[in-house]
């Protein structure tokens, strides 16, 4: 009988706080904030004080951000 091991694979959740945000992007955390306040990224407001982010608006940003890596490194 093989006994299956745990990975060390993220759990991909529907919504993330600004914490894991910032953790997933490698940016602080104000500057997650900023781009709230700035729309580049969209948050929903969960309660009084709870803030999240959905995981498509991440991959959104993350598609958008290495095309334009992309785009930077073409023109070299």
């Amino acid at each position: 009988m093989t006994e299956e091991r745990p990975t060390l694979e993220p759990v991909r959740r529907d919504w993330y706080s600004v914490t894991e945000v910032a953790l997933r992007l490698g940016i602080s955390e104000r500057r997650v904030w900023k781009m709230l306040s700035q729309g580049e990224l969209k948050a929903h407001r969960m309660g009084q004080k709870l803030v999240r982010i959905h995981r498509d608006e991440i991959d959104r940003y993350e598609s958008a951000i290495s095309e334009y890596a992309t785009d930077d490194s073409d023109k070299g």
